[in-house]
């Protein structure tokens, strides 16, 4: 799992494979918030934190092995 914390107000979050595509995608509205990513295969991921304009908040590279 992926913990995402201390994040103010409504954001989306998107994890993207290494050739982009989007492969989970959520709205977070809480404080903290829990992403499973235990059906997914193991590699790289990028997970973006978007806030309401659109803009990136947050980048986080992710390995699942």
């Amino acid at each position: 799992n992926i913990v995402i914390q201390d994040i103010e107000g409504n954001c989306s979050m998107q994890l993207l494979d290494l050739s982009g595509r989007i492969v989970s995608e959520s709205i977070i509205n809480t404080v903290r918030s829990n992403v499973d990513i235990s059906d997914f295969n193991a590699g790289s991921y990028i997970l973006l934190i978007k806030d309401q304009s659109s803009s990136i908040v947050g980048k986080q590279l992710i390995i699942k092995k």
